[in-house]
């Protein structure tokens, strides 16, 4: 007599690779910012974060897996609590070559986060639709997103230069299996 088991395999977080980040200034807009130890967003003189990541996912991910995907970020510095736009970079850029006078095209908002975190806290970001339009490539994982004011705000971010103690971009994505695993056995 044989006998079918199965096991679900639970839910797991994969860590999605920060390749680039920079953020530009009307302040300066000739300016490079790649290899500053924040990423700045604020409303007065406009700056804007941006980043690019690998998403490292197992080969064969759906974006119907994706059950949440989370970008995490530290705040070093918060003059003004506040909201930001997520978006979609359309264009291309380069960590050492971004600055406001050549910053690449955004897509269509994703949505706002309302971002009211002290200094040295973390903070997380919903971009799940995000992430699934880049595994259906709806949108170019390889361009990255940015984070645009939204009314007033002034943070910053700890970016992947920062050295002691910090704390860089994270995305992570929360995966579902994509099936149980059937195991067929002859009792002993």
């Amino acid at each position: 007599c044989a006998i079918a088991f199965g096991t679900i395999a639970s839910s797991h977080a994969v860590e999605a690779i920060l390749l680039r980040d920079s953020w530009v200034t009307t302040g300066a807009p000739g300016t490079n910012y790649g290899t500053s130890v924040t990423l700045q967003v604020s409303s007065g003189t406009v700056r804007r974060a941006i980043m690019a990541f690998d998403l490292n996912l197992p080969a064969g991910t759906t974006a119907a897996q994706v059950q949440t995907a989370t970008l995490k970020l530290f705040i070093t510095a918060s003059a003004t609590p506040g909201s930001v736009t997520i978006q979609p970079v359309t264009g291309t850029w380069t960590e050492s070559g971004v600055t406001n006078n050549n910053f690449p095209a955004l897509g269509t908002s994703y949505g706002t986060a309302n971002l009211n975190a002290g200094v040295n806290q973390f903070v997380g970001i919903d971009v799940t639709d995000m992430v699934k339009d880049w595994i259906n490539a709806t949108q170019d994982v390889t361009k990255g997103l940015a984070l645009t004011p939204s009314g007033s705000v002034n943070l910053d971010f700890s970016s992947k230069e920062a050295t002691a103690g910090s704390h860089e971009p994270v995305l992570q994505i929360v995966l579902t299996p994509s099936s149980p695993v059937w195991h067929t056995g002859t009792p002993a």
